[in-house]
């Protein structure tokens, strides 16, 4: 995230009563040219409920206690264990939608299709999930129609993994989330992204190191959630098995 900033922003909308922030964010390929900002989805239309990126999300710690996570899901790279965290706090709760950018995304073209093709099988099951569970109040008619249009897009990506080498190629023209119109960066948020350029070159960005790095960040992340005894599965949730 950017310097300390985040953590104000956070810390006020704790105060203010909100139960979860989320901020818009700064999405860069791997040669760190600014592509956009990612905005906030509603993935539930016509429902009003809006959810953004999971990096960029703070919660209460007893709400995460309450929602946990699926870390044990038999995924690729285990995708799909934040699904609980973005939705139900969308649906549930109350969060602060910032829409000035406080998290970087890297947007890599070692993106897999078959990450691709696990995202969007858990987000299917999920919805149904939370459909059965009476958690996404959409009716009938509203809900099916949606998840034609999920299966419709997870389809797409299954015809694409018949040849997955082109998976990369198509993901470098396609913005992957909802772009706000403008891009609004600070003078402190361009200097940061410029002092990574100069140490790292184009084409000389080290991307094993980020995946090294993202790997060992989710191995952290769910050390400390153990110690504060957020609620992690012991094995993959039955609706992630469908």
């Amino acid at each position: 995230m950017f310097q300390d900033v985040p953590a104000v922003r956070v810390d006020q909308a704790r105060r203010d009563g909100y139960d979860f922030y989320v901020s818009a964010v700064v999405v860069v390929n791997m040669q760190l040219d600014v592509m956009g900002v990612r905005g906030f989805e509603t993935p539930f239309p016509p429902l009003p409920h809006r959810c953004g990126t999971h990096a960029a999300m703070a919660c209460r710690l007893n709400l995460a206690r309450q929602v946990g996570y699926n870390p044990h899901l038999t995924t690729f790279g285990q995708i799909g264990e934040d699904v609980n965290i973005v939705f139900e706090l969308a649906l549930q709760h109350n969060g602060k939608f910032d829409p000035d950018p406080m998290m970087i995304n890297m947007v890599g073209n070692e993106y897999s299709v078959y990450k691709a093709r696990d995202s969007r099988r858990i987000k299917l099951a999920f919805f149904h999930d939370l459909y059965d569970r009476g958690l996404l109040k959409l009716p009938e008619a509203d809900f099916r129609r949606m998840m034609r249009k999920e299966r419709f897009r997870h389809a797409m990506i299954l015809l694409t993994s018949v040849c997955p080498a082109a998976y990369p190629i198509i993901t470098r023209f396609r913005f992957n989330g909802p772009r706000q119109q403008e891009i609004s960066l600070t003078q402190a948020q361009r200097a940061f992204l410029d002092e990574i350029r100069l140490r790292f070159p184009p084409g000389q960005f080290p991307a094993d190191s980020v995946q090294a790095t993202a790997g060992r960040a989710a191995e952290s992340a769910e050390a400390a959630a153990l110690e504060q005894d957020v609620p992690l599965t012991s094995s993959s949730p039955a609706w992630a098995e469908q």
